[in-house]
């Protein structure tokens, strides 16, 4: 299956289909509220909006009724607000949580403990596929989107260590700063 290019755009009530990796997608009847049409992927009514579109790779519907766009992720429809997605504007991080958001660790920790999971929100409802990096790693390591200890703990690491977690994708990052 040929997957559609950016920049393919195609409008309910008009001939047209696009193609993703979860399969092809068209426009069925008009939706009650007059002014979008149902959505199908595979034939199937899959949400409702007016215009569907390839940018940055990714799917995206316009709800005229609303004028809310939606991004196609996880298979589900996101909600990412009123602005149009733009061609060649990569996602960006732009927060991270850490789970827990405060954490402490015994002075006998061994190595690869894990302290934290990072969650990042990105620009455009995307999921993160950048990278973690910590600014201490004498105590701080990544693993995946977990913050663990670099090294076995001892009762001389006794007190506040801190570090900033940095998450950076499509050229930009964001940065917290993290102490146990």
């Amino acid at each position: 299956m040929t997957v559609s290019p950016d920049g393919t755009i195609i409008y309910g009530g008009k001939a047209g289909s696009l193609t993703t990796s979860e399969g092809t997608w068209t426009f069925g009847a008009q939706a009650p509220d007059g002014v979008d049409w149902y959505i199908q992927l595979k034939g199937s009514q899959n949400g409702w909006g007016f215009q569907l579109q390839i940018t940055n790779r990714q799917l995206y519907t316009l709800n005229k009724a609303n004028g809310h766009w939606y991004l196609r992720q996880n298979a589900a429809w996101v909600d990412v607000g009123t602005t149009a997605p733009v061609e060649g504007v990569l996602p960006t991080p732009t927060a991270i949580t850490l789970s827990p958001a405060s954490a402490t660790i015994p002075d006998n920790a061994p190595p690869r403990t894990v302290i934290a999971t990072a969650s990042v929100t990105m620009s455009d409802g995307s999921q993160f596929v950048g990278t973690l990096t910590t600014s201490d790693t004498n105590f701080f390591a990544i693993s995946g989107l977990n913050i663990v200890t670099a090294r076995a703990f001892t009762s001389a690491d006794d007190g506040t260590h801190s570090t900033v977690i940095t998450a950076s994708q499509g050229g930009q990052s964001f940065s917290i700063k993290f102490s146990l």
